[in-house]
């Protein structure tokens, strides 16, 4: 996923995206979607249990979570997937822990795992052995380019071809008539109170 440049000077909120200079994180020098998330998740369960999971990252004075702690991690780990899920639908959802939603960054890359399990043969039948591989499914992928569907310059030429399509307005057409409003008003005016002004001085005369 790559963003199109047109787009840079746009808010995080309104292109849905981070990038990289936006948002800055704690425990994590480079910014994903899933290092904030674990990050706010991080930050509401020291602040609802007073300890944080042994997987997630902390700072050496955070107390790690025990044993009695656990229901109240589970409760904060539903509590978060329920703000993740309303925040994903709604702009003004807020939660504490989090500096702004975590919206994906504007140059991602992601791959999708899948898993086979394949039998294998061997001559002793004492031995066990496991076989690992690793490759790409697929030789190509597609790049998808986050950009804007209506921009403000194809908003002002789509106006710009239905008037002239339905009423006969062109460009000239707008120059005449901003002139119409402003200068040839002001003439006509200027005009007027110079008539206005001979009446007076020939009545004055009589």
């Amino acid at each position: 996923m790559t963003t199109s440049e047109r787009l840079r000077h746009y808010t995080p909120e309104r292109r849905q995206c981070y990038y990289q200079y936006e948002r800055n994180l704690r425990y994590f020098t480079k910014y994903t979607q899933a290092n904030c998330e674990l990050e706010c998740l991080a930050n509401q369960t020291l602040a609802e249990c007073g300890c944080v999971h042994f997987s997630m990252p902390r700072t050496s004075s955070h107390p790690v979570c025990g044993y009695r702690s656990l229901s109240c991690f589970d409760k904060v780990a539903i509590d978060f997937a329920s703000w993740k899920f309303m925040a994903m639908t709604k702009s003004n959802i807020k939660n504490a822990s989090c500096n702004g939603i975590c919206l994906p960054t504007c140059f991602d890359v992601k791959y999708k795992a899948e898993i086979e399990q394949v039998p294998l043969t061997s001559i002793n039948p004492f031995w066990r052995v496991v076989g690992l591989t690793i490759k790409f499914d697929e030789d190509v992928f597609n790049n998808f380019i986050r950009t804007e569907v209506y921009s403000t310059t194809d908003f002002i030429a789509d106006c710009g071809g239905l008037l002239g399509l339905f009423m006969g307005v062109s460009i000239l057409s707008l120059v005449e008539l901003v002139y119409y409003l402003t200068v040839r008003l002001w003439l006509n005016l200027k005009e007027r109170r110079q008539i206005n002004a001979r009446e007076i001085k020939k009545n004055l005369k009589k």
